[in-house]
């Protein structure tokens, strides 16, 4: 399944949020929540994620880095259940990883979903214009 667009939704104190209706998956009620690059967390089916272990293990295993970053792939992932408000419990540790406290940004990215922090979601697309000397109409020739 493919995502985008971006919906805003509020952690409850115990660490749940709502699933947005447009990021759920039909007929899933477990997904895959993992640490994500860039300073979100990434959600996946579990079929996505089983998708991205495939690719790790094609990988060199007698490169150093590749070994470390297959570990702290594996380290955050945790299995979260939709309950019966289609909320999924976040745990302490990732939230404090994503830097999440109250308001939480749901945003498609592909082939996952992106959970941010309004605010950290804003600044990383500012200094990342800003360090990269590009435009969105630069980065969009991939498109071409």
């Amino acid at each position: 399944m493919r995502h985008w667009g971006r919906v805003k939704n509020n952690l409850d104190s115990k660490g749940r949020i709502s699933l947005p209706p447009k990021f759920r998956t039909g007929g899933v009620d477990t997904y895959v929540l993992n640490r994500g690059l860039d300073g979100c967390l990434y959600l996946y089916t579990p079929e996505q994620y089983e998708q991205t272990l495939e690719k790790l293990q094609n990988l060199p295993g007698n490169k150093k880095n590749l070994r470390f970053f297959m570990r702290e792939w594996t380290r955050y992932a945790t299995d979260v259940q939709l309950d019966k408000q289609n909320r999924i419990l976040i745990s302490r540790e990732l939230l404090e990883l994503a830097g999440l406290n109250k308001e939480v940004v749901f945003q498609g990215a592909n082939d996952r979903v992106e959970l941010w922090d309004p605010e950290a979601q804003e600044n990383y697309a500012q200094v990342f214009g800003q360090e990269q000397g590009l435009t969105f109409e630069d980065i969009a020739e991939v498109l071409d």
